[in-house]
């Protein structure tokens, strides 16, 4: 999965979540875009601005390393939480209070869920986050126990009607990179896995 493109024609030091090309023509359209060095720039774009780093809402440009380093250095570092920001943008979180949620409507969260596709699980820290259908619904397993209710049973209840269940060890491990550039929020996981297996 690339969460953007980088156009260079020189190395950069960044992780294999983008696609860096030495063309415009090789971009994975839909990602946002980075344009390394002012002699690219001028060739895509004449009309560039030195002082405007931003040719539209999803292409950006910056110097070489050799040229601007500072402006190289921060420019890359804001593109990347872009990029980051921009893959969670269209992403909806519904956190299912059971101190705040009568049965009724907890039992109609359930319906709903169940009829949505690729309903992903994944659980950590006593938290359960569902991904499905672009929404990430999260469950305090804690908050189910505090308020009387059987945690396991209802654990169990969630399993039967999700198509994958993902094991925390091994999908930590595999979502390392991804975990430390979103400031370890897990609830995320099961999109990533989401789109790594469907995207």
């Amino acid at each position: 999965m690339k969460v953007a493109n980088i156009v260079t024609n020189n190395a950069v030091k960044i992780n294999n979540d983008f696609n860096i090309v030495n063309s415009i023509d090789n971009i994975i359209i839909g990602l946002p875009t980075l344009i390394i060095g002012w002699d690219i720039v001028k060739q895509i774009n004449p009309d560039a601005d030195f002082f405007n780093r931003k040719l539209s809402d999803e292409l950006f440009w910056t110097f070489y390393l050799t040229e601007q380093r500072d402006l190289y250095e921060q420019d890359l570092y804001t593109f990347k939480n872009h990029s980051y920001k921009n893959l969670l943008s269209n992403i909806n979180y519904e956190y299912l209070d059971f101190i705040l949620l009568d049965n009724s409507e907890i039992l109609n969260k359930f319906k709903e869920i169940k009829l949505k596709q690729n309903k992903i699980l994944f659980t950590i820290n006593n938290m359960v986050y569902i991904y499905a259908d672009n929404t990430i619904y999260g469950i305090n397993l804690d908050v189910v126990e505090f308020v009387n209710r059987d945690k396991n049973k209802l654990f169990e209840y969630l399993k039967s009607f999700i198509d994958v269940f993902l094991q925390s060890e091994q999908i930590l491990i595999e979502y390392k990179d991804y975990m430390e550039n979103l400031n370890h929020d897990y609830k995320f996981i099961p999109y990533l896995y989401f789109i790594n297996n469907h995207g």
